[in-house]
């Protein structure tokens, strides 16, 4: 998720994998967005499975590198919700802070 960390408006989001991460494809995502003037403010994520509404261990390492350049606690995180993406009146995406592996 690429803005204003001051604001926590987010102006884009590029999606840069799907599955784990491997750390050359997590920089070559950081490279790709310093060209666009933009800094990098928040992740998003979606678990394989439609019940599965767990945060992954690599959300809060990419967590912890994020606010080692924006400041602790200015993360911001999203997760997919994949059982609400048919139920139109359920929002899909749920914003939060990561705080010690849990969503809050």
């Amino acid at each position: 998720m690429l803005g204003d960390v001051s604001t926590k408006h987010i102006s884009d989001v590029i999606p840069v994998f799907h599955g784990a991460p491997l750390a050359n494809i997590l920089e070559l995502g950081a490279e790709l967005t310093e060209s666009s003037n933009k800094k990098i403010i928040g992740v998003y994520f979606c678990n394989e499975r439609l019940d599965d509404t767990s945060v992954p261990g690599f959300v809060d390492n990419i967590v912890k590198t994020i606010e080692s350049n924006v400041g602790q606690g200015n993360c911001i995180v999203g997760q997919i919700i994949q059982s609400a993406m048919h139920d139109k009146s359920k929002l899909c995406l749920a914003v939060s802070k990561i705080i010690m592996n849990e969503i809050f």
